[in-house]
């Protein structure tokens, strides 16, 4: 009897002892197995973080390359756009170049006729109107000065003589009369007459654009006159005035 319980606890302590054994055979893999799956988890997740930042820097790469595409379209056509006027520049510069090749001749030529036109003009502000044309003729004939430069000279002393035209002065000057140097009040209407009146508006005079010469009028045209320069003064308002235009009565 004694024999048969000692065999049962032999037994026992046999399969508590295998039981430990295969308790721990089977919890190490598992364990490892739970390891592994964790590790496993933590890289797929690590993946995952990294793919999504790819796939954000893939998109931010896609907006930046269709941001490039349309700013070098943009490009391309400014390109076209420029270079279209840089074709139309240089067609610019030939055409100016060929037009100022034919506008000195034409300067040239309108700087004569000013010559001949001062010399036929009444003869009121000669040296002002003198030294205009006169710069004008050294532009027209000086190499280092530009074409349109001339011309914008042209149109001011052209400008000058339309505006002397086109307007009534008064000047007090020194005129000689029939050989005798009087300080009269001188009356310009346009370019058309020149009058003059003595400062004790006594006597008048008028100025002979066939003889070139200043020669008395009759008195009687004093009253007129001393009208027509109080309005060349401003002094009076403009009203009609009837004044010895065309053959004129010389004073005898």
């Amino acid at each position: 009897m004694k024999i048969y319980v000692l065999m049962v606890v032999l037994l026992l302590c046999t399969l508590r002892v295998e039981a430990r054994t295969l308790a721990q055979d089977v919890a190490e893999p598992l364990h490892d197995s739970i390891a592994m799956q964790q590790r496993s988890q933590e890289e797929l997740d690590a993946w995952e973080r990294e793919k999504t930042a790819l796939l954000q820097e893939f998109e931010t790469l896609l907006q930046r390359r269709e941001k490039l595409k349309n700013r070098n379209a943009r490009l391309e056509e400014q390109k076209k756009i420029l270079a279209h006027k840089i074709a139309q520049s240089k067609q610019a510069m030939i055409q100016a170049r060929e037009l100022g090749q034919e506008m000195e001749p034409f300067l040239r030529q309108s700087a004569d006729m000013l010559d001949v036109m001062l010399e036929d003009s009444m003869p009121f502000y000669l040296e002002e109107r003198e030294a205009r044309i006169r710069q004008l003729h050294e532009e027209v004939w000086a190499a280092d000065v530009p074409v349109a430069e001339q011309f914008r000279h042209l149109m001011q002393v052209l400008k000058s003589e339309y505006d002397y035209a086109h307007s009534v002065d008064v000047r007090a000057q020194e005129l000689e009369i029939e050989g005798e140097r009087v300080f009269m009040s001188q009356l310009r209407i346009g370019n058309l007459a020149l009058f003059a009146l003595s400062l004790d508006q006594q006597r008048c005079a008028h100025y002979d654009p066939v003889s070139r010469e200043w020669r008395w009028l009759d008195p009687r045209w004093s009253a007129e006159l001393t009208k027509a320069v109080a309005m060349g003064n401003k002094q009076r308002p403009v009203d009609l005035l009837t004044l010895p235009f065309g053959r004129l009565e010389q004073q005898r």
